[in-house]
């Protein structure tokens, strides 16, 4: 399978003003959390009651159960304060509200007191890869996860240390992940030989 054009999308990022989906793929390259947890991160997740933006925050993993301490880089903070800049009224968040919330309820209730779904996530990935005329075949949270675990293995990044930012209880899935296989080992003891 073709890797996704991170060129071609990190330029997109630093062009668009679309904040919120420039969050979302920033959130889930940099965290590497799964579109599930993704999605139920709240205001108080990244935010504090003056509406800072943490350094850090725990995310309990839906799949897992497992915690995971998440620092925002630089480059998540930026993009959560340009988010907050552009798409929160900070006159009437309150920290339970999502950050990923549905656009409209039928109800007429507080939209933010629910978050988009994994398939609107999927969709939304699907329109802005057909966008961006990415020459691959999917484009998802977990395809730019597995695209991240196999970029740093690329950088020679040991597999124990792709597997904690994973979260992985098994070495083997993160082979997995980060497409490793013996024609990868192989080429690598050819490098090393000259």
């Amino acid at each position: 399978m073709k890797q996704w054009d991170k060129n071609k999308i990190l330029k997109y990022l630093n062009d668009t003003k679309d904040y919120y989906r420039k969050l979302f793929f920033i959130l889930t390259r940099s965290t590497w959390v799964r579109v599930g947890d993704a999605i139920n991160i709240k205001v108080r997740d990244l935010f504090d009651n003056n509406l800072n933006v943490k350094e850090r925050f725990i995310i309990t993993e839906m799949k897992t159960g497992k915690r995971k301490n998440v620092l925002i880089t630089k480059k998540f903070k930026k993009a959560i304060e340009e988010y907050k800049d552009t798409c929160i009224d900070t006159k009437t968040i309150k920290q339970e509200h999502y950050i990923f919330h549905v656009h409209y309820t039928r109800d007429k209730t507080d939209k933010r007191t629910s978050h988009i779904s994994r398939q609107r996530v999927w969709k939304e990935f699907k329109r802005w890869k057909e966008s961006l005329n990415l020459e691959i075949e999917v484009l998802s949270p977990h395809s730019i996860r597995k695209g991240s675990a196999t970029e740093l293995y690329q950088k020679w990044v040991w597999i124990e240390k792709i597997q904690l930012f994973l979260n992985h209880s098994k070495e083997s899935i993160t082979r997995n992940y980060a497409q490793l296989d013996y024609q990868d080992l192989d080429s690598i003891l050819e490098e090393l030989d000259h």
